[in-house]
């Protein structure tokens, strides 16, 4: 959980860093964690 939540913070800065877009920003910080949610979603319903 907390390599998750670092990653998010890091992947949050450096596209704010280079896009200089706080909307950019904001929509991959939500697109992170519901992209681990849907791939756990899928592997669960594959086992």
């Amino acid at each position: 959980m907390h390599n998750l939540l670092e990653g998010i913070v890091f992947v949050t800065v450096i596209v704010f860093l280079f896009m200089a877009d706080w909307r950019t920003t904001l929509i991959v910080g939500i697109i992170i964690p519901l992209s681990l949610l849907f791939a756990f979603i899928c592997l669960k319903l594959k086992a």
